[in-house]
């Protein structure tokens, strides 16, 4: 539309907007010389009704001046921080602090235990740092955009109401569905989507900190774990008939004694076999197919809603055990032995399939009686059931069967035990052990009559290390080995013979027949072991055993009461909830929304130079003072609302540009009736095309780093 047609108020003139007054006139009698020098205006006031007319001016009385700022409005903290151009790049640099504290504050919490409400608490601070993160982003773009802006209209005309959508669009998004806006200001149009959808960086970054299933563990101290010490066994003088806590003290031995007068010179105790409280246990052990122990001590060693592990070390018996032959027709090595070379008592042929044995074991040979005391080498002979789809009674079958040969020597061994209290049962086992000693170092030699008062004619040697009655303290603790072993051996002692299952042995009560074909379990060696084991563990479960003692205090012996003097280091878990947190997103959404905004300062600085280096900003009286062109005076903006602030549809369309405004010539009409011409000085507002100089400004380096314009 051509300047002709720009709609004007019913009391503009045809004439051109530089026209020079040729008669002078008053207003209201009013000198506004002084209030336009001050505020640097020189447009000509146009009356309403008397467009044409030259303008009177009336000078103000000089006791009227500008109010001068105060101390207060004088602080660096009440100034414009939102003016400086390094704010663009100081609120970006700090919106990229919170995005990696809020990741290392994520980052912190990884994997630790989540108690009470501690995790909605985190995660109020995790979106407290996401909203600082995304406020400082989003004021940096902000900057940017401002910039942007008033680089677009200083380079291009645009309609009023695509201007409207640009001032508004941080405001009103629908102001983004200007197809204007979009085509001459793409930039300005990305940069004010950044902040409508920055909101996403608060929402996604929150649901980056979870809850996951998890296992709390503390390294803490337990009242009552016990332990064995079984050398208190060599001090026990079973005849004084030790009470503590109203019960008598237990021995897993059962003594003789050759007089009851113990000054005797013959006198001496020997062992007379296990106590029956020991076979107790030890049958308990048995039968339930793992270690005995007394459900009432759980809770008394660990507290209610927790699981407590603790590991003990102590000194015990231990069966060694090899294996000396497998297969049909392999040959069968001799046992190598400390103190010499013992050959298995039957041979091997008799198991399946070139016999008819799938269990035969020899446990006592060479076991003496009372008083001297050896230590039986355990053979053990079985038949692995292969193929349990093929008849057990068929022992011929080399298909079905595979023999083995295993032979277990009686050791001293060092002991870690892990004793575990989990959803209140006891549940232990031996986590490792290490082989000291054999227990007696004697090797039994056949084919040699002995006269040593054994109930088979054999002859161990050598007699050097036969441990006797009158060598007390290491016969009684010796005693109580024997005393596991001894209860061990008449348990796995025996045969079972095919066809039809013939079972002679105490085995078929152990975890070491599968009862479902009564035929050896896998890995027989390891479990003869376990199965040691599975009875010295049961001392546990009966503290009125004097072996039994605290961890804590191993020479005091445990009471049945709980040891709440006696602590011992333990780990106690939980099932927990922990936090868990995806590093991942956050680090993407913070990723992009940083690389964003980067690109949103980049642009900012562009348009920064494009203004010269001055710095814009969009308050009310900047753009009052960016409306200055006088043509602007000539529009008629009331609209068919009036002072609702709704403008014609025609004033909408117009085009305007921001840029350098054309110098013109002005009238002053002084009180004697003189005037003066005066040429305006030029400056900087919104005009129509062809009034406003739009030659991008020359860039001052100095202005671009300090100064700031309003106006």
């Amino acid at each position: 539309m051509e300047m002709s047609e720009i709609p004007r108020r019913p009391s503009d003139k045809t004439e051109p907007y530089h026209t020079r007054p040729s008669s002078p006139s008053t207003t209201n009698d009013v000198d506004i010389t002084e209030i336009r020098d001050n505020f640097g205006s020189h447009e000509r006031l146009v009356s309403p009704k008397q467009d044409s007319n030259p303008v009177f001016i009336q000078h103000v009385s000089h006791s009227t001046e500008l109010p001068k700022a105060n101390w207060w409005e004088r602080l660096l903290l009440t100034r414009d921080l939102w003016s400086p151009t390094w704010n663009i790049y100081l609120f970006c640099i700090i919106g990229i602090g919170f995005a990696i504290g809020h990741h290392v504050f994520y980052a912190s919490l990884e994997g630790k235990i989540v108690y009470g409400d501690d995790q909605l608490l985190m995660l109020r601070y995790g979106t407290a740092l996401a909203f600082a993160a995304k406020a400082s982003l989003v004021a940096s773009v902000l900057t940017a955009f401002r910039e942007q802006m008033w680089a677009t209209a200083r380079s291009r005309m645009i309609s009023i109401s695509t201007l409207d959508d640009m001032f508004a669009a941080p405001e009103t998004p629908l102001s983004l569905l200007n197809l204007e806006f979009i085509s001459k200001a793409k930039t300005v149009a990305v940069l004010a989507l950044y902040e409508w959808l920055s909101p996403l960086i608060v929402i996604l970054t929150t649901n980056t900190l979870l809850a996951k299933p998890a296992l709390e563990v503390q390294q803490t101290s337990c009242p009552g774990v016990r332990t064995l010490n079984f050398s208190r066994e060599a001090t026990n003088e079973f005849r004084d008939g030790l009470k503590i806590d109203g019960y008598y003290r237990l021995s897993v031995n059962l003594w003789n004694t050759t007089s009851v007068n113990v000054t005797d010179p013959s006198f001496f105790d020997y062992w007379a076999g296990p106590s029956d409280q020991g076979k107790e246990v030890f049958q308990a052990a048995t039968t339930l197919k793992r270690p005995f122990t007394n459900i009432d001590d759980t809770f008394a060693v660990c507290e209610k809603g927790w699981n407590c592990t603790a590991e003990v070390q102590f000194a015990g018996p231990a069966y060694k055990c090899q294996e000396m032959a497998r297969g049909v027709g392999a040959t069968v090595r001799s046992l190598e032995q400390e103190s010499g070379v013992t050959k298995p008592p039957f041979p091997f042929k008799r198991l399946a399939p070139m016999g008819n044995y799938t269990w035969h074991v020899h446990a006592t040979l060479g076991d003496y009686t009372n008083p001297q005391l050896n230590e039986p080498v355990v053979w053990v002979g079985y038949s692995e059931y292969l193929n349990t789809s093929l008849s057990s009674n068929d022992t011929s079958n080399i298909e079905a069967w595979d023999p083995v040969l295993i032979a277990c020597e009686h050791y001293e061994a060092a002991y870690t035990a892990e004793l575990r209290f989990i959803d209140g049962a006891q549940v232990h086992r031996i986590k490792s052990r290490k082989l000291l000693a054999p227990l007696i170092n004697t090797t039994l030699v056949e084919g040699k009559d002995a006269n040593d008062g054994t109930t088979d004619n054999t002859t161990a040697t050598p007699e050097t290390n036969y441990i006797l009655p009158t060598d007390t303290e290491i016969y009684r603790k010796t005693a109580a080995y024997h005393t596991i072993g001894c209860f061990f051996r008449h348990q796995v002692n025996g045969s079972i013979y095919q066809p039809w299952t013939v079972v002679d042995t105490r085995a078929i009560y152990t975890s070491l027949i599968d009862n479902r074909y009564y035929t050896a379990v896998p890995n027989l060696r390891e479990r003869l072991e376990e199965y040691y084991e599975t009875l010295i563990l049961s001392l546990f479960g009966d503290p009125r055993f004097i072996a039994v003692g605290w961890a804590a205090n191993p020479s005091m012996m445990a009471t049945s009461t709980t040891g709440t003097n006696y602590t011992y280091p333990c780990t106690r878990s939980r099932p927990a909830i922990a936090y868990y947190y995806r590093a991942r997103i956050l680090a993407l959404v913070y990723g992009m929304a940083v690389f964003l905004a980067i690109m949103g300062v980049a642009a900012g600085t562009i348009a920064l130079r494009k203004n010269g280096g001055v710095s814009r900003n969009t308050r009310f009286s900047s753009i009052m003072a960016a409306t200055r062109a006088k043509s602007l005076n000539h529009i008629d903006w009331n609209g068919p609302q009036r002072d609702r602030g709704h403008i014609s549809n025609d004033v909408m369309r117009q085009k305007l540009g921001y840029g350098k405004l054309r110098s013109y010539i002005s009238d002053e009409v002084h009180r004697d009736g003189s005037h003066e011409s005066k040429t305006a000085e030029a400056h900087y507002g919104f005009g129509f095309e062809g009034e406003v100089d739009q030659t991008p400004a020359v860039r001052s380096r100095r202005v671009f780093l300090t100064n700031t314009v309003d106006g």
